[in-house]
């Protein structure tokens, strides 16, 4: 079987176990291409293409196809969120495309409905490989990790209020932060309300992370601000690691996550943090069951094999 993934401009993190399984452990034939030189590299060699991101690559690769009944490869285009708010999707050619695959969260594919896609759609959680993240076995302490980018969807200004009501309560805790600023505005506001609040001794930005396991290992939580995710993978990686989680109730939290690790307001975030429960093998075990790499591998499987049977 010939695979082709074709890599977005938005990159090929969400790709960085699938490949490899594809290539070693499934035996497939891979190739990995970029949009620019999809149409010529794909068409004629690939049994299936999979298209990373439901963006420019996928337009492209959708309509490439001649209409004279020629030898046509199964086209896969994976989703992952914020696709769904934009234009791209009403450019794709969906009728020559086989499956589209999507995190399940409701209000994602709420934003699909208009396409009436019917079975093409397959939830397709995000996954975390449980060899790669391995358990820290976290001690309780006072130090909170936030991991990602840092824009106004990420909602880190209400964060800053999370920590203010936090502190007023023990001031010994202190909030990290790998990621790289997206918006200046925002930056200038959280600069700003970090030292209106006082709270510039413990909030710290350190920028990105090559080595997130690494940089993780001496925290206690993992914490989830924003005001939208799909399916939020540095939260299940920090889980995996045994970190206990801190996730703002965003639209479709709790499709992934079970309600205690949820909080609405500051004052509920302070309550998670400070109360005496503290698992971190419960944290692990939670992302082990449900949304394990090997899991997602035999689904990926079951997709390739069903669309070539």
């Amino acid at each position: 079987m010939k695979i082709a993934f074709i890599v977005g401009s938005d990159g090929d993190t969400f790709l960085k176990d699938i490949i490899p399984r594809a290539m070693y452990e499934m035996g497939y034939d891979v190739r990995v291409h970029s949009v620019k030189d999809a149409e010529t590299t794909c068409e004629q060699w690939a049994d299936i293409i999979w298209v990373e991101w439901c963006t420019d690559a996928a337009m492209l690769v959708s309509n490439m196809w001649a209409s004279d009944g020629g030898r046509r490869a199964k086209i896969i285009i994976r989703l992952h969120r914020w696709e769904a708010y934009t234009d791209w999707i009403n450019h794709v050619k969906w009728s020559n495309v086989e499956k589209l695959l999507v995190v399940p969260n409701p209000y994602t594919l709420k934003q699909l409905e208009p396409l009436n896609l019917g079975d093409k759609i397959i939830n397709f959680p995000n996954a975390v490989n449980m060899e790669r993240w391995e358990f820290a076995d976290p001690q309780p302490g006072k130090k909170i990790a936030y991991v990602g980018s840092l824009n106004l969807k990420k909602n880190i200004p209400f964060l800053l209020q999370c920590m203010k009501n936090l502190l007023d309560i023990d001031a010994e805790y202190k909030l990290y932060c790998a990621g790289a600023w997206q918006d200046q505005v925002v930056k200038n506001y959280v600069e700003h309300m970090i030292d209106v609040l006082g709270i510039a001794n413990n909030v710290f930005f350190e920028g990105h992370q090559e080595d997130v396991q690494n940089w993780l290992k001496d925290k206690q939580y993992i914490v989830c601000p924003s005001l939208v995710e799909g399916h939020p993978v540095a939260v299940m990686e920090g889980m995996a690691m045994g970190l206990k989680p801190l996730i703002h109730n965003f639209p479709g939290a709790d499709s992934f996550f079970i309600q205690k690790w949820l909080f609405d307001v500051p004052r509920e975030f302070s309550q998670d943090v400070t109360c005496f429960q503290f698992d971190p093998k419960d944290y692990r075990d939670y992302i082990d069951f449900n949304y394990p790499f090997a899991k997602q591998a035999q689904q990926i499987e079951a997709i390739f094999e069903g669309l070539l049977a």
